[in-house]
């Protein structure tokens, strides 16, 4: 999705003479993804050996995102579609998972919800979230990712996403502002911001 055609490659490189290799069309990277993705679904456990090693409908739940992504531009593979939803359904039908009641609880968990299809489990404050960094405006930190306030005002009064989602500033426990302006919450640890002098 961001490099479009890429050299592709099923075999370690075990010699300088075989570092140069002609780009493969998208189209050739897409089948084997899904092929990888096909082979993984038929071959895993239903259930995972432990929270977050990969299971059965993690990889039916990446199939309908890749599904869904070739469906589309650049590749406008249409039938794709239906073989997308297919397998959201699968994943959707499985009874394994079930949306919680409120969006804000989605974020800042360090174990699996119930929600969670599959993910990267972390231990914080030991492993941050780089979006943290992209989102976080604070000292020598560029924030790269912030809400506009075209952004901000485009939803719904009572919408949780702007209601928890977007902050307008941060001051800690301390009584330190941290954060002056607005910054999306979803992405922080605010842990870090309470270490924050």
């Amino acid at each position: 999705q961001l490099y479009g055609d890429i050299p592709l490659r099923t075999e370690p490189v075990r010699s300088l003479d075989e570092i140069q290799k002609e780009k493969s069309s998208q189209n050739d990277i897409y089948d084997l993804i899904i092929n990888d993705l096909i082979f993984a679904e038929s071959n895993l456990p239903d259930d995972a050996v432990d929270e977050g090693r990969v299971y059965k409908l993690a990889a039916t739940g990446l199939l309908a995102k890749v599904y869904l992504t070739t469906a589309g531009y650049p590749l406008n593979i249409t039938a794709n579609y239906s073989l997308a939803k297919t397998k959201a359904v699968e994943v959707i039908t499985s009874d394994k998972f079930q949306l919680l009641e409120d969006y804000a609880q989605v974020f800042h968990n360090n174990r699996y919800t119930s929600e969670t299809i599959w993910e990267a489990l972390v231990s914080p404050p030991n492993v941050s979230n780089p979006l943290h960094q992209n989102t976080a405006p604070t000292g020598n930190q560029t924030a790269i990712m912030l809400p506009t306030e075209a952004f901000t005002n485009s939803f719904a009064v009572g919408d949780r996403r702007a209601e928890w989602g977007i902050k307008d500033g941060y001051t800690n426990a301390k009584g330190n502002e941290i954060v002056s302006r607005t910054y999306y919450n979803k992405f922080i640890d605010e842990q870090f911001f309470e270490d924050e002098l």
